[in-house]
């Protein structure tokens, strides 16, 4: 790349640290980049920055323009200039920028096609020295709506900006804020740099956007509700939309007691009653199996068990169910399950109900309250993390991930919400290939593949006692087995695994599950 190339681009630094120390260290990054050209707003007319100016004029050699910063006219005004598709970033006075930042975001505009681009950050601390790294998730709609993870730098091409008014930077924060979520709502092209080339001195997130996001929402679906959560986040709550019927498929071979515990945390903690049950019995033995389930459909009448005795293959079995199902809707369920918090159901159907969503996953705890499942993130050494696994239950975990729903490559099967049209499109879970293991995964994968995003959410809350149902695979015929769906999940995604994990830094080890680096 020349140098040549950033003469399109404007740095505007935005009213905030307006000491000249800080403003000193906002413009650094231009030392080596005299085509760029410097906006400095300002709140208080031109006396605030004026010796700035002549530093960057004079020393760095850069164009120096003084703008006011409730006008958005000057926004527009640079195509006046000839300057065709311009770049804008925007930053906060007394945060600074990498040397080679700049490059970076000019590049993933004009070579890489991007409408908006942001990047990792770390911290400016009180000695100005760099801590605590921040690896952000690729683009992710939902959770910054929830979180505002992406931070106070903005890299946006002049067309997007003018598009949406241009940017009143009296309240940067908030306008900067609904300026994103219309952009992820209209599906702008977002690009994340995956480096911490932006240190800031703020944190990411932050209070007083509650009424930006009732605003956006607002637009969307009057009956969105926006609550203020812990840790600067919020919840973005959405209606259910009629009475949707949702079929709960169960399969199970015996453990008539953690049959008996999931069913009964289903009577007693759902709050939603549009639903029924379907077990699917595989083979069980036990007497007191049978004793459960003809209890179970005495007592309820929404409840009813089908027997389905092959040899164990999950992706069959959950195959079967769906076919037998009633509901629109399917929970799929291990029977080692058991929901612990009354609105699991709608904390499901709620995203499940959107059309760009394919599978709805939940947040399991372990029996001792540590972390099991939170959304799997798919690397491209082929390994499939359980993010946050044994991370303390209530934790609000990296960068608020674990109160936040959020865009991820998969859920689990153990907890999951999907429509039955979405089954039927991806032809149901792949019984041939991955009959046991990796299942789910192939099956979120494909639904991805359809342009569909699965949600993790952390609303729909449940203990799982992991592998009770089949066990660990610590026979060699099961390992055996593992090790051959292993294989045929590398040969079917081999060429995908370098893609972009919506949930998951590449900065991050790629082997751990515990956002370690």
């Amino acid at each position: 790349m020349t140098k040549g190339n950033l003469n399109s681009m404007h740095l505007c630094i935005v009213p905030g640290n307006s000491t000249r120390p800080g403003m000193r260290a906002s413009v650094s990054c231009l030392r080596n980049h005299p085509e760029v050209r410097l906006i400095l707003a300002t709140c208080d007319g031109a006396r605030s920055v004026s010796r700035i100016k002549q530093y960057v004029e004079q020393r760095l050699r850069n164009r120096v323009e003084v703008a006011d910063a409730g006008d958005t006219a000057w926004i527009a005004a640079r195509s006046d200039e000839g300057d065709g598709d311009a770049v804008f970033v925007f930053m906060p006075s007394g945060d600074w920028l990498s040397d080679d930042a700049l490059e970076a975001m000019w590049s993933s505009v004009h070579d890489g096609g991007a409408d908006i681009v942001y990047t990792d950050q770390d911290t400016i601390n009180d000695r100005g020295h760099l801590e605590g790294p921040r690896f952000k998730t690729g683009p992710n709609y939902d959770y910054f709506a929830h979180f505002d993870y992406i931070g106070d730098l903005l890299c946006i091409r002049q067309s997007t900006l003018v598009k949406y008014g241009g940017i009143d930077l009296n309240d940067y924060p908030g306008a900067r804020c609904a300026l994103l979520l219309r952009a992820f709502a209209d599906g702008r092209r977002m690009e994340h740099l995956p480096r911490p080339v932006y240190h800031a001195r703020k944190e990411v997130g932050g209070r007083g956007l509650e009424h930006v996001l009732r605003a956006h929402f607002r637009e969307q679906d009057p009956g969105i509700e926006v609550l203020s959560a812990t840790n600067n986040t919020y919840r973005i709550k959405r209606r259910i939309r009629g009475k949707p019927r949702t079929t709960i498929v169960i399969p199970f071979k015996d453990k008539p007691r953690f049959l008996r515990s999931c069913l009964e945390s289903i009577l007693e903690n759902t709050s939603n009653p549009n639903y029924d049950i379907l077990g699917i019995s595989n083979r069980s033995q036990s007497s007191e199996t049978y004793r459960v389930m003809d209890e179970f459909c005495r007592r309820d009448r929404r409840i009813r068990f089908v027997e389905h005795n092959i040899p164990f293959n999950f992706s069959a079995l959950v195959n079967h169910g769906v076919d037998l199902a009633s509901g629109e809707y399917i929970v799929l369920m291990n029977n080692d399950i058991s929901v612990s918090n009354k609105g699991w159901l709608d904390a499901l159907l709620e995203h499940g109900q959107r059309k760009r969503v394919g599978v709805v996953g939940a947040k399991l705890l372990y029996p001792d309250g540590t972390i099991q499942h939170a959304g799997l993130s798919v690397q491209k050494s082929g390994h499939i993390g359980h993010m946050h696994k044994h991370y303390p239950g209530d934790s609000p975990g990296y960068m608020n991930r674990l109160i936040c729903v959020q865009e991820v490559s998969a859920v689990t099967a153990a907890l999951c919400l999907f429509t039955r049209d979405l089954h039927r499109k991806l032809d149901g879970f792949d019984e041939d290939r991955f009959g046991i293991a990796y299942n789910d995964v192939d099956f979120c994968l494909r639904a991805r593949a359809l342009g569909r995003c699965n949600i993790f959410t952390p609303f729909a809350l449940a203990y799982h006692h992991e592998s009770l149902s089949r066990g660990y695979e610590d026979t060699e015929s099961k390992r055996s087995r593992f090790e051959r769906e292993r294989h045929r999940f590398w040969q079917r995604y081999q060429s995908r695994l370098g893609l972009p994990d919506p949930g998951y830094n590449p900065n991050l080890d790629q082997y751990r599950d515990d956002f370690s680096y």
